[in-house]
């Protein structure tokens, strides 16, 4: 498990955005990618529920939380918005040695 605020301090830095831009209420197209990809990465290398993801994000609704994630989850292979994801993916999983969950 890797602790969301790892995640999200690693996809602010990929993005260069300025620490806490992730929990703010920013939409900028930017910031809402960058977030999308800090949800679906905090689900990917975690086992938490969607209320918690939401915590994480100061949100009360964690029904967007699953709506960013799936939006990143189906974006075409080739797509930005998924290169970004696998690529902060794989540079936390080197960081830190963790095994994915399956």
């Amino acid at each position: 498990m890797i602790n969301p605020f790892i995640i999200i301090k690693k996809v602010e830095a990929a993005y260069f955005l300025s620490p806490g831009t992730l929990v703010s209420s920013g939409r900028r197209k930017t910031v809402s990618e960058a977030r999308a990809v800090a949800i679906y990465l905090s689900r990917e290398f975690n086992d938490y529920s969607w209320p918690e993801i939401a915590s994480h994000f100061d949100r009360a609704d964690h029904n967007s939380m699953k709506k960013a994630a799936e939006r990143v989850r189906t974006a075409a292979q080739e797509s930005q918005i998924r290169r970004m994801a696998e690529k902060i993916f794989l540079e936390i999983l080197n960081e830190n040695s963790v095994v994915t969950r399956e």
